[in-house]
């Protein structure tokens, strides 16, 4: 199931829930995202772009190299553009590696 758009993940608190407690929870508080972020004009945007959101934790490797911000600020740096993410249903064990 696909994940909300970036523009509506930002500011939300049941993210982990695809926005909807009731029929998706994550009682462990685990939360792996991948987000596939829709290309930008020509340039150093124009394939699009990869990152992972590890609990709450956003890794993206960029022109700048690697970079490990909050998933927060990482959305707000990159409202300008389109993502979609999916959730990846990890075990604890998995999340834990």
């Amino acid at each position: 199931m696909p994940c909300a758009t970036s523009s509506e993940k930002r500011g939300n608190i049941y993210i982990y829930a695809n926005a909807n407690p009731i029929s998706f929870t994550d009682p462990l508080g685990l939360l792996t995202e991948i987000v596939i972020w829709q290309p930008v004009a020509w340039g150093n945007s124009s394939f699009g772009h990869v990152s992972s959101n590890i609990n709450g934790m956003t890794y993206s490797y960029g022109r700048g190299g690697m970079s490990v911000i909050p998933t927060a600020n990482y959305m707000g740096r990159n409202s300008f553009r389109s993502g979609v993410g999916s959730v990846l249903g990890l075990t604890p064990q998995q999340e834990a590696a």
